[in-house]
């Protein structure tokens, strides 16, 4: 599928190219950060964007690997990004690797997304992740790297933050998502009769705290990232899950109500975000996200758009082709 960035409807077109030396280097206010291995490519090149693909809702044997080997007969594109919901916990070791080597040779970067902690635990599930690049060599996890230098225009920069219920109405919503029961760390907040029945006695104040917490350490480890990232480069594709603001929160066209933005939009990426732009007004910032499902465009600032990506249960596609230098 493709469109436009410049209108950017339910189909897009945005761009890419890839280079980095090996080792890590050191970004100010950061600790260490791994540097993305990437073969050197054109300057004018292609970036496909998968989201929400939950590769474990496929049925047919060996189904991961076909649909990288479908994305890559059917799109011309140099790397891929993906920005979470790919698998589970329990199934992402096995199931992401196949895709990335259905891919073939080019570069498979990712960010998790909230699926990809169902049925583990938050600590247990990262370690995994870290440790994927040594299942197939093209696949790259963007938490903790350094910027990704596409080419002379554009860097590419991920990370995942939680939802935080700042936005709607958390403390009254009737909504009860899946991983409060299910990722051992947000499941010691939760008693779901509590939870429906006597939400005015303050029984979600820990699970709040603690998304609010874990959203706000993951936009301040990046945030030095993504400044590094506009140091060296005009344009900084930033790939995470959770929209980072109401108005990218997407359901079927029309933006969520109070009941569902507090479990789908991450105010502390946002406010990051806001911030960065705000302090590099010269440079753009092009923010990738899923979760809801529901494509949609969102400008919060002259230089800072935010794509949400369409996706589908059971019938995984491409969000969008991205080329750089992306313009709007």
């Amino acid at each position: 599928m493709r469109a436009d960035v410049q209108g950017c409807t339910s189909d897009r077109t945005c761009d890419v190219a890839l280079r980095s030396p090996g080792g890590r280097v050191h970004v100010s206010g950061s600790a260490s950060l791994r540097v993305l291995h990437a073969k050197t490519v054109a300057a004018m090149t292609r970036l496909l964007w998968c989201t929400d693909i939950h590769l474990d809702h496929l049925r047919v044997p060996d189904a991961s690997r076909k649909f990288g080997e479908y994305l890559a007969a059917e799109q011309t594109f140099d790397a891929l990004v993906v920005t979470g919901d790919i698998a589970q916990s329990n199934n992402i070791v096995e199931l992401l690797p196949s895709f990335a080597k259905g891919v073939g040779p080019r570069p498979v970067y990712f960010i998790e997304g909230n699926h990809d902690y169902y049925y583990g635990s938050i600590a247990e599930t990262r370690e995994r992740l870290a440790r994927l690049h040594k299942m197939a060599a093209n696949l790259h996890w963007l938490d903790g790297a350094a910027p990704v230098l596409l080419d002379e225009n554009t860097a590419l920069v991920g990370q995942y933050a939680w939802f935080d219920g700042v936005h709607g109405d958390g403390s009254r919503s009737n909504v009860v998502m899946t991983d409060f029961s299910i990722v051992s760390e947000l499941r010691q907040h939760f008693h779901e009769y509590a939870w429906a029945y006597k939400a005015e006695s303050g029984c979600r104040t820990g699970m709040l705290q603690a998304l609010k917490t874990r959203a706000q350490q993951a936009a301040a480890a990046v945030e030095p990232t993504l400044r590094a990232a506009l140091a060296q480069r005009p344009t900084a594709i930033f790939a995470t899950h959770i929209p980072p603001f109401p108005g990218a929160c997407w359901h079927e066209g029309k933006l969520s109500n109070d009941a569902w933005m507090p479990w789908f939009t991450s105010d502390a990426m946002g406010k990051m975000l806001e911030r960065v732009a705000a302090d590099n007004p010269e440079g753009k910032i092009l923010a990738l996200c899923g979760h809801t499902h529901s494509p949609g465009v969102y400008d919060h600032a002259p230089n800072l758009r935010v794509l949400t990506g369409r996706a589908e249960y059971g019938a995984p596609d491409a969000a969008s082709l991205i080329e750089t230098p992306v313009t709007w």
